[in-house]
C-alpha cells in the first residue's frame, strides 16, 4: 500500500547476516556468552546496535525453556496478610531476576484451579495462597 512503512521487527537473522556469523553466534553473544572471540562479539553487538535489535522475549523464553516469571494466586488481594505476601515474594523475585504475575481468585476455589492451570503453562513456578 503506498505511503505504509515496512514495520518487520529486526530479528537475529538480520543482525547475524550484517555480522557475518552464524544465528546461534549471535544468539551466544546476546546472552553473554564468554566463549564468543571478542572481536566477533563485538562486531555482532555493533550491527545489533546498528539495526536497533532488542530480544523478542517470547522467543527467547521458547528457546530458553524459562519465562523468568513467577506466578502468585491469592484469594483476596485487598487482605494486608497477602499484600505483604506479594512484596515479600516481589522482591525477592526481582532480586533474582524474576517478574510476579498476580492472580486474584476472589475466594472462588474453582477460579483457583484455572488461574493455577494458567499459571503454571505461563510461569516457571506458581506459590498458592490458601484463604486465611
Amino acid at each position: 500500500m503506498p505511503g505504509r512503512r515496512n514495520t518487520r521487527r529486526v530479528g537475529i537473522a538480520d543482525v547475524a547476516s550484517m555480522a557475518g556469523v552464524s544465528h546461534a553466534t549471535v544468539s551466544r553473544v546476546m546472552n553473554g556468552n564468554t566463549t564468543v572471540d571478542a572481536d566477533i562479539a563485538a562486531r555482532v553487538r555493533a550491527a545489533a546496535s546498528e539495526l536497533k535489535y532488542k530480544p523478542n522475549p517470547v522467543g527467547r523464553s521458547l528457546a530458553l525453556g524459562k519465562t523468568d516469571t513467577i506466578g502468585i494466586v491469592v484469594p483476596d488481594l485487598s487482605n494486608p496478610t497477602f499484600q505483604a505476601i506479594l512484596r515479600g515474594l516481589s522482591i525477592a523475585a526481582a532480586r533474582d531476576g524474576y517478574r510476579v504475575l498476580i492472580a486474584d481468585s476472589s475466594e472462588v476455589s474453582s477460579e483457583e484451579a484455572i488461574l493455577a492451570g494458567e499459571a503454571r503453562r505461563r510461569c516457571d513456578g506458581v506459590v498458592l495462597c490458601a484463604p486465611a
